[in-house]
C-alpha cells in the first residue's frame, strides 16, 4: 500500500523508487528479522538516484527493538553517505508532535508482533493503552484490507479507552483515506506508518509544502 498511497500524496517535484527486501524463515517473527540480510543489496539498487532512505516496514524495523532500529538507520547512513529514515522512528517522532503519552495501536499483526511493538512504545516512554490487531497470517495480505474495514477495526479497538493518539501501524495497510474522517469521529489525531513515513522524509529534506486531506500531522510539515 505505501506506493499507491504515495503516489497519491506527494507534492509536485518530488519522486520516489522502491525495491523489495527478502523474507526469509519459518514464523513472521524470523522472517520479519531477516530481512536485513538483503538490504546492503537494495541500498546498492537506489544509491545514485536518492536523496534519502526510506526503511518502509513498520514491523521489520521495530521486530529487534530500539537499539536495532537506531542501528538500522546507522548502518543505512554508513553505506550510502545519505539521511535515512525508519517507519517506526516516524511514528514515533509523529507522537511526540501531538505530545503524546497515551495510545491505543490498531495493527493487522498476528499477536506476538504486536507485543514487540508494544515493547517498542513502551521503551520510547509511551503508555500502550490498547494494541490489537487484526491476525492477517497470509504475507502481504494486509495489502488487501479495505480500508472501511480498517476504519470499523480501529473504531472497535479504541472501545473503552482514551487516548492521546490512535495509531494505524502497518505501511502494507490501506489507511490513507480514513485518517481524515477518523480523526473527525473522534476527537484525536490519527497517525499511520505512510503518513508518519513520508512526514518524516519530507521534513528531513527540509520541505515544508502542506498536504491537506489526509490527517493533521501532514497539514503541519514542520
Amino acid at each position: 500500500m505505501l506506493e499507491p498511497e504515495f503516489r497519491h500524496i506527494l507534492p509536485i517535484g518530488i519522486d520516489f523508487f522502491t525495491t523489495r527486501m527478502l523474507m526469509k524463515g519459518s514464523s513472521k517473527l524470523e522472517k520479519l528479522s531477516s530481512m536485513e540480510s538483503s538490504l546492503d543489496l537494495c541500498l546498492e539498487s537506489l544509491i545514485d538516484i536518492t536523496d534519502i532512505f526510506l526503511y518502509a516496514c513498520t514491523s521489520g524495523s521495530f521486530i529487534k527493538g530500539l537499539t536495532w532500529d537506531n542501528e538500522l538507520q546507522h548502518r543505512i547512513y554508513m553505506k550510502t553517505k545519505k539521511k535515512a529514515v525508519t517507519a517506526m522512528q516516524s511514528l514515533v517522532y509523529a507522537l511526540h508532535v501531538f505530545s503524546a503519552k497515551n495510545i491505543v495501536v490498531a495493527t493487522p499483526y498476528i499477536p506476538e508482533v504486536n507485543e514487540k511493538q508494544r515493547s517498542f512504545f513502551q521503551e520510547c516512554g509511551f503508555n500502550v493503552l490498547k494494541i490489537e490487531g487484526m491476525n492477517i497470517i497470509e504475507h502481504g495480505g494486509s495489502g488487501y484490507i479495505e480500508s472501511e474495514s480498517i476504519y470499523d477495526f480501529a473504531k472497535q479497538v479504541l472501545t473503552g479507552t482514551s487516548p492521546d493518539v490512535l495509531v494505524l501501524s502497518c505501511t502494507n495497510f490501506r489507511t490513507l483515506n480514513i485518517i481524515e474522517k477518523l480523526e473527525t469521529d473522534l476527537n484525536i489525531p490519527v497517525i499511520s506508518s505512510n503518513q508518519a513515513l513520508l512526514w518524516n522524509a519530507l521534513r528531513s529534506l527540509n520541505i515544508t509544502e502542506m498536504i491537506l486531506g489526509h490527517g493533521s500531522l501532514l497539514k503541519g510539515i514542520k
